[in-house]
């Protein structure tokens, strides 16, 4: 079995792959591609057809934007500033090089908080089945956002990160809960994380499914 990845700075728009390699002991390549989220599809490289070739366009990074009027005075905006700034931050990880990575976070992260979350935040979405490959983040949910009364400006969040990873046509999803106190302020017209405390975190749900299975 050869499994051929090649990671890429952004969505491609185009794919070319060729293959040219054949004896009387192995006269096709049976090939099985995975594009994005698309069930597995079978190619079969031979003498008198070498190269596949793809065309199309695949969903890229979208870091979202937060409504400047929103105000942490009202639980349900709190939860809105929060959830945004969250996932703006978890979907920082889906570039592939740290300097877009770095750069998309220095949006959601004043300065001197940005080396400690990308550390814990690329932590937090590191898979250890998987050899230390790097899940995606798929959904956050804010389930509580409270001033914290212990400290001024603070406040005591509890969120739950749904992340997901491919290894070899397997599909991880887990769930992770963490309890934390933040500080958000606005720097201009953009909300950023001030001040970060983790308090705690634990695995709420795993589970491994196969890429175009479908049990019913």
């Amino acid at each position: 079995m050869v499994i051929v990845r090649y990671p890429c700075q952004k969505s491609p728009g185009r794919v070319s792959f060729t293959w040219d390699t054949f004896s009387d002991a192995a006269p096709f390549i049976d090939a099985v591609l995975l594009i994005g989220n698309q069930a597995p599809d079978r190619f079969y490289f031979h003498s008198d057809e070498k190269t596949f070739q793809w065309q199309g366009e695949l969903i890229e990074t979208r870091i979202g934007s937060i409504r400047e009027d929103l105000s942490l005075d009202h639980p349900e905006q709190r939860a809105e500033i929060l959830t945004g700034l969250l996932s703006n931050i978890y979907h920082a990880f889906d570039y592939r090089e740290d300097g877009q990575v770095y750069d998309t976070l220095a949006k959601c992260v004043s300065g001197d908080l940005l080396r400690e979350v990308y550390l814990r935040m690329k932590r937090s979405l590191l898979l250890a089945e998987q050899g230390g490959d790097l899940s995606h983040a798929t959904q956050v949910q804010v389930t509580a956002a409270e001033p914290d009364k212990r400290s001024e400006g603070m406040l005591e969040a509890t969120w739950q990160l749904t992340s997901v990873s491919e290894h070899w046509g397997h599909i991880h999803t887990q769930t992770n809960q963490y309890n934390a106190l933040l500080k958000l302020q606005k720097d201009g017209s953009a909300w950023k994380l001030q001040a970060f405390q983790l308090l705690d975190d634990k695995r709420i749900q795993f589970q491994t499914s196969i890429r175009g299975y479908d049990k019913n």
